[in-house]
């Protein structure tokens, strides 16, 4: 294990630390803060909660608002940064990516309990690719995902949870799989999503507030341009109203689920033709920044990862699934979960993606702003706390 950290620390990648600020202290410190005691179905962190008892709680999910992402543009969100300033980041799980970090705020466990391994993987009773955020070609998320939520046990303790997102996830895989248990409320704009979760605060409980349109917009145009940064502008204005407009004794709790990098057109490498890569390869899934290999044989997780070692290089450090497991990236891994998981597990450095174009759809694969590694952009959140 010592081995693989210390090749985290060549990479420049940020190496998995419990014994810090997460996001999957969110979910367990939430229900301290409202109820007053430990849970039994959640984990207990390694920290303290560093949070004050409160009656009413807004849980603010920003997607792809990363905390570098924030600080290079600091002057366009003058609230936000404010907040921020002389504080530290809290880490994402790995891989850092949507559907993995959803559901790790909302169960307080990373990958390996939860299931959802990343952006897609290998679904091992059909074989194919499945997607985990528009859940296609995966089982059931009960049957994945089977961790108690915080929303189901909040409500069965009786405090109301309430949550406000776009329409269209009030019964999606993911919202069932990470956020079970609230009373959804849609919202289709930001206005509407602070005024629906205004709304909501009027009575005690917790209202999750999620807004997705920073990530839509970073993917697209890139985490540095003109459009993301009017993005960014606009969440913080609205993230102001809100504070300035919610009840008095409110805990306010901002966080997202990781932070992005820019990628150029040359740092990408298409495997779909390279046989240097795909020999013994029965799929490969995960995110461009941070793939996961399934080999014909686990037998040949080492042969393969040793070839896609030897191809990347410097770009990439190649673990397989049992190194990967010894240096905790995945948390404990559940028996149901280990054959979702790539043999080999592929973290890329700097600004490389790795993408297939006989998979991928050309928009796919041109995205400006991908995450998924471990690099400090993609792993650094904001977990600001504050009482109103």
């Amino acid at each position: 294990m010592s081995d693989i950290l210390h090749r985290f620390a060549e990479h420049g990648f940020v190496a998995p630390n419990m014994g810090q600020p997460h996001i999957a202290h969110i979910a367990p410190h939430l229900w301290q803060s409202l109820t007053g005691g430990a849970s039994q179905a959640l984990p207990t962190p390694d920290v303290s909660n560093p949070w004050p008892q409160s009656s009413r709680v807004v849980l603010i999910v920003v997607d792809g608002l990363g905390w570098h992402n924030v600080n290079d543009h600091a002057s366009a969100a003058p609230f936000l940064s404010e907040l921020m300033a002389g504080k530290s980041p809290a880490t994402t799980g790995f891989p850092a990516t949507t559907a993995t970090s959803m559901a790790t705020i909302g169960t307080g466990r990373l990958a390996g309990q939860t299931g959802l391994v990343g952006y897609s993987a290998m679904n091992p009773m059909t074989g194919a690719v499945g997607n985990f955020v528009s859940w296609r070609d995966v089982e059931p998320p009960l049957e994945i995902q089977r961790e108690t939520t915080l929303f189901e046990q909040l409500t069965a303790a009786g405090v109301p949870v309430t949550s406000v997102s776009l329409e269209r996830f009030a019964q999606s895989g993911l919202t069932q799989a990470a956020f079970r248990g609230a009373q959804h409320v849609a919202a289709e704009s930001l206005d509407d999503t602070v005024d629906y979760t205004l709304q909501a605060l009027r009575e005690p409980g917790l209202v999750h507030m999620y807004w997705g349109e920073i990530d839509k917009v970073g993917h697209v145009h890139g985490p540095h341009s003109p459009q993301w940064i009017d993005e960014l502008t606009s969440f913080d204005q609205a993230l102001q109203r809100l504070m300035a407009s919610a009840p008095a004794g409110t805990l306010c709790v901002i966080t997202a689920d990781h932070g992005m990098v820019n990628i150029a057109p040359r740092d990408r490498i298409d495997i779909a033709d390279d046989y240097s890569l795909m020999r013994g390869v029965r799929a490969v899934a995960g995110e461009p920044r941070a793939p996961q290999v399934y080999t014909n044989s686990p037998g040949m997780a080492d042969q393969v990862a040793q070839r896609w070692a030897a191809r990347l290089g410097k770009r990439a450090m190649v673990v397989t699934r049992t190194q990967a497991q010894e240096a905790g990236l995945l948390g404990d891994v559940s028996d149901h979960v280990l054959p979702w998981c790539g043999d080999v597990l592929v973290l890329t450095t700097g600004t490389t993606a790795i993408v297939d174009s006989s998979t991928m759809t050309p928009m796919a694969i041109g995205l400006r702003g991908m995450h998924g590694s471990l690099t400090p952009y993609e792993v650094h959140v904001p977990l600001i706390a504050a009482t109103l």
